[in-house]
């Protein structure tokens, strides 16, 4: 079961390369590596689900047994390196992506990211849960560009020199957000009922 998904993965990113994501179709990928048109189905719901593994597998072969997820910096540094390690496949992908596709995956891990990073620095303060989800979703937004910016720029930069001007960025900004929403200097995010 494992090498046929991982022969559609192998289809997948050899058509990539070829045309962008929207244009590949299931059929392209089953007469790519030989399978039925069911096959594919029985493992995968979608094109879409199938970009979801391959991402998600990518990112467990590279984090196995050389990096650690224990701080925020370490799991960005693990996202930038799956991207890098695997940029035959992940630049064409970012390339072809519109705003849906690349908030459907990229936000996916940098939300992740930048939850942990809001509920480090926002331990002790209290702060509602919508001003919360606000800075989670601006600071995984920034993650994102950043990370978008880096890929357009064929990766040149290492993936922990990135993370490391990041976490700078983020680590002097956040907590004057912070500070800023405490003291009342910035209003609360109050969700309203359109």
């Amino acid at each position: 079961m494992q090498t046929t998904k991982n022969a559609m993965k192998a289809s997948l990113k050899k058509l990539i390369k070829k045309k962008p994501l929207a244009k590949v179709t299931i059929s392209d990928i089953a007469a790519d590596c030989g399978i039925s048109r069911m096959t594919f189905y029985y493992h995968f719901k979608d094109i879409y689900d199938l970009v979801d593994w391959c991402i998600m597998s990518d990112a467990k072969a590279t984090a196995e047994g050389n990096v650690l997820l224990d701080t925020w910096e370490n799991e960005l540094i693990t996202i930038f390196k799956v991207a890098r390690l695997n940029q035959e496949f992940y630049l064409p992908l970012f390339r072809s992506m519109d705003r849906e596709l690349g908030e459907r995956y990229i936000l996916r891990y940098t939300g992740r990211v930048a939850k942990r990073i809001v509920e480090e620095y926002a331990a002790n303060i209290p702060l509602i849960d919508s001003t919360k989800n606000q800075l989670i979703n601006y600071y995984s937004h920034a993650i994102m560009g950043v990370m978008l910016c880096w890929a357009m720029g064929d990766m040149k930069e290492s993936p922990e020199q990135t993370v490391k001007y990041l976490s700078v960025l983020l680590r002097r900004g956040i907590p004057g957000t912070i500070d800023a929403l405490s003291s009342g200097e910035l209003p609360p995010v109050i969700e309203t009922e359109e």
